[in-house]
């Protein structure tokens, strides 16, 4: 792609200034981005201030071909999301808890290795990098990297950057606000330098809970008829529910010792919270909400399911048959019902508040020595990221899972005032150390050769609670083949489901590439990387209400409905390959071939093998998948005002993996067949006219599956219990050939114009921006037939806007007006469906809302 060779510049330039050339350390050297024989672009701190990009989710929608699923200020979950060259096989719900895999697209923290919401500010650059970039950047780095690299100490002199912003959205009654600010002191003149930056940010909220629950002081829902613990909820509505908070402190202290080593410590710690998560159910026609019968609008089964011809649960053999006891036959309890109001655009109906919070506290010491003919790099890092969310899983709880199978609810007595409060913490350390030896200067034969070693470490615990249920089955006393389930959950109160997990993951490499340069113009490059990994995943679930009926005898838990997987382990050994070769046709143009292969890890699933939730055995292990990408393109300079970038690539991807849920519910990650993915990408950027600066960029890929495959598990509830064996398996996914990967536009085109307007009055400027970007529709899943067809949605093509108009001193003063979201455009692009989790649980994540603010900059050298 032609992105951003124009990404970085400071400021618009007169029309005979040539372009400020870009260097980055892609290849692990400093190069100019011009020299880089392949796709990279690149983006500068002031390009991104004056873009307002300050998250990972603005940088997706300044670069063409980048995608990424927003959930909003604070993520949900350490899943990676980043998709290039169409290397996506995730469908777009939200699935919460410990990612198992590695994303396609590996990001790094300055030379750090790991996925967090990073607060961009301070950043010296950001660079992308597409196509498998495994010899260099090692597992995960299928599609592409994404560097952030923040600045380092400077010894040169004190200097301060300060930043505040007040702002207000559209959908919102509350008043935004925020700053940050970064201080470089030297400390011994040319050997110690300390920078810190410290940020702050309070957005409003913007969407309105209209179908929140009351709750009393223990966290149960209220019950609308006093005393009758079978009627429903009491609702208590809210506006602007989602309000975020974000605190980000960074440290970097640079020692210089001698001419020949340069050391820098640095530690970053970065804290986000939100309140409520910005899902919303726009549409939503309103309409009774039974939990009793898991009669939802818009659910996959209907009432006559449970409340057949009169009677309750006839269908299901282990509840003994009772009398619907409402008015017409279509409640079991008569007051248990509630009617939820018509939804808006920026409305959610989830019974609960979905808060969320992240951190992240990272470590890491870079050593650099020059050696004269080569330098040694030795890059040290320690971080912990954790998650930790209260999601409403009411959904989950309620509707029926599978034809033939029985509602969730069955087991939970169809308790009428269902809450499914969730708490689930995520938290994942890191350890890695790597040393590698880069070539100095000009010559005939360049290289870099390496070592890297990772021990990453992540647990996640789950819970899912429904208060006021034990009281409710022991009072109502609904039995389960004669064990009344109030008692037998008295180890477990009002629990519904509990999951712990513990991944380990060990990776030694070796790695290197050599450059050869055969003349002046031509070079050929040749790469290498070997791993060696081990991957262990131990796993302990229960579900306390379904009792023995989710539960095999060989498990330890067998009376309490749980069931265990230990030392689920697996080893890999891999080596990937890679191959570029570059020719300046002349001073201004480069043509380009590389041909190169990524790899991915595998891994294990944690999956009952017992009982009612049991699943296929074949589903335990997911397998290594891997990317081959043949590319060719061209670079140069049209002037000194131009410069483009041209590529076209094709990359095959074989055993691709994507997460699911099987039957059951369970989080796996499953491996596909074969897809493909084939495209073109086209940058420019430069100079038009006096004081005008342009970026434009534009990506077609086509992306879709190349082999047919289906996937199959049992179906939920029809295992067995006790000892009876599993006997009825069903397709889960089926794919066919030309299906597309899921949630990979076609088309995906972003620019930037900025003008730079001198006044009459010295020193005084005014600057003018507008950025934007837009991507064609595409799809949840590969197919309508994914999971019963409950997770497919259409996701609708997008363009987002953005603008400022800033006041600029060269006595270090700025200030700016800035509309974010002109459009006020939503982007529906990830969620549950009603088919998933019900109607009234149905979500999908939109985008901030057309916001219109102010901005103050101080500048000191």
């Amino acid at each position: 792609m032609l992105v951003c060779t124009a990404g970085i510049f400071s400021s618009p330039a007169s029309a005979q200034s040539p372009l400020e050339e870009v260097v980055v350390t892609a290849q692990r050297r400093e190069q100019s981005i011009q020299d880089i024989p392949y796709n990279i672009s690149a983006y500068s701190d002031e390009y991104l201030k004056t873009a307002r990009a300050f998250d990972i989710g603005d940088v997706s929608r300044l670069v063409p071909g980048l995608n990424f699923k927003d959930q909003g200020a604070s993520l949900r979950s350490s899943r990676n999301s980043f998709i290039l060259r169409g290397i996506n096989a995730n469908d777009s719900r939200l699935i919460f808890g410990t990612d198992v895999s590695s994303g396609a697209v590996s990001m790094y923290f300055g030379e750090t290795p790991l996925f967090f919401p990073i607060v961009m500010k301070d950043i010296e650059r950001v660079e992308v990098l597409r196509g498998p970039q495994g010899t260099l950047y090692g597992s995960g780095s299928l599609g592409g990297t994404i560097r952030f690299i923040p600045k380092a100490a400077d010894f040169e002199g004190f200097s301060m950057d300060a930043n505040v912003h007040l702002d207000s959205m559209w959908e919102s009654d509350e008043v935004g606000y925020g700053g940050d600010v970064a201080v470089n002191v030297p400390l011994v003149e040319d050997t110690l330098a300390l920078r810190l930056v410290a940020s702050w940010d309070d957005l409003g909220g913007f969407i309105d809970g209209i179908g929140l629950v009351e709750r009393d002081g223990s966290g149960e829902p209220v019950p609308s008829v006093a005393g009758d613990l079978a009627s429903g909820y009491v609702l208590a509505p809210e506006e602007d529910t989602n309000d975020t908070q974000s605190h980000m402190l960074r440290a970097n202290l640079r020692w210089a010792p001698s001419d020949t080593v340069d050391i820098q410590l640095t530690y970053l710690n970065q804290k986000s919270e939100v309140d409520d998560f910005s899902g919303v159910n726009p549409g939503f026609d309103g309409g009774l909400v039974d939990a009793s019968l898991a009669n939802f609008p818009g659910s996959f089964f209907s009432n006559a399911n449970a409340c057949n011809g009169g009677v309750a649960f006839s269908r299901d053999f282990f509840t003994p048959n009772q009398t619907c006891l409402g008015a017409g036959g279509n409640t079991l309890y008569a007051n248990s019902g509630v009617t939820i109001p018509d939804a808006g655009d920026y409305d959610h109906t989830m019974f609960l508040k979905s808060a969320g919070e992240s951190k992240a506290d990272i470590f890491s010491a870079e050593v650099n020595i020059d050696l004269g003919i080569a330098s040694v790099t030795s890059s040290t890092s320690y971080s912990e990221v954790s998650y930790f969310n209260t999601p409403d899983f009411t959904g989950f709880d309620l509707p029926t899972r599978a034809p033939g199978g029985s509602s969730v609810a069955t087991f939970n007595s169809f308790y009428p005032r269902a809450a499914g409060v969730t708490s689930s913490f995520d938290e994942t350390e890191r350890f890695t150390q790597e040393i590698r030896f880069t070539s100095n200067g000009d010559n005939r034969v360049d290289y870099v050769i390496g070592a890297y070693y990772e021990d990453r470490e992540s647990a996640g615990l789950t819970t899912t609670r429904q208060p006021g249920l034990s009281e409710f089955d022991t009072t109502v006393n609904v039995a389960n083949l004669g064990f009344p389930r109030g008692r037998n959950n008295a180890n477990h109160p009002d629990v519904t489901f509990m999951e712990d997990r513990l991944f380990k993951f060990e990776d030694i490499a070796v790695f290197g590439e050599l450059t050869m340069h055969i003349n002046d113009q031509w070079q050929v490059t040749g790469g290498i990387r070997a791993f060696w990994q081990e991957f262990s995943h131990d796993f302990e679930s229960l579900i306390p209400f379904c009792g023995l009926f989710c539960s095999s005898p060989e498990q330890p838990r067998f009376f309490e409905g749980g069931t265990t997987v230990n030392d689920a382990k697996r080893d890999f050994e891999e080596q990937i390959f890679k191959v570029n070769t570059s020719y300046d046709i002349n001073d201004n143009m480069m043509a380009y071939f590389t041909w190169a292969e990524g790899f991915r890890h595998g891994g294990a699933n944690a999956l009952p093998q017992g009982g009612r939730q049991a699943s296929l055995p074949s589903l335990l292990q997911f397998q290594p998948d891997t990317t081959t990408n043949w590319e060719v393109g061209l670079k140069g300079s049209l002037s000194e005002n131009i410069n483009y970038s041209i590529a076209a690539y094709l990359v095959e991807w074989d055993d691709f993996q994507f997460e699911s849920l099987v039957i059951n519910g369970f989080k796996v990650v499953l491996n596909g067949d074969e897809a493909e993915t084939k495209g073109i990408e086209l940058e420019l950027n430069g100079n038009l006219g006096e004081g005008l600066t342009y970026n434009f960029g534009y990506s077609y890929v086509d992306a879709e599956i190349t082999k047919d495959f289906v996937i199959s598990d049992y179906v939920a509830g029809t295992t067995g219990s006790f000892f009876i064996p599993p006997f009825t398996v069903l397709p889960l996914i089926t794919v066919s050939d030309g299906d597309p990967l899921p949630s990979v536009p076609d088309h995906t085109f972003a620019f930037a114009l900025d003008y730079l307007q001198p006044l009459k009055m010295n020193n005084w400027s005014i600057a003018y921006h507008v950025d934007g970007k837009y991507a064609s529709d595409t799809q949840s899943t590969f197919n309508r037939n994914i999971n019963l067809g409950r997770d497919f949605f259409e996701i609708d093509s997008y363009a987002v806007f953005n603008a400022s108009i800033a006041l600029e001193s060269n006595d270090n003063w700025t200030a700016s007006v800035f509309v974010r979201n002109i459009g006020n455009e939503q982007n529906l692009s990830a969620g549950n469906t009603a088919a998933a989790a019900g109607g009234v649980h149905q979500y999908f994540f939109t985008l901030r809302p057309r916001t219109i603010g102010l901005a103050f900059n101080y500048r000191y050298n």
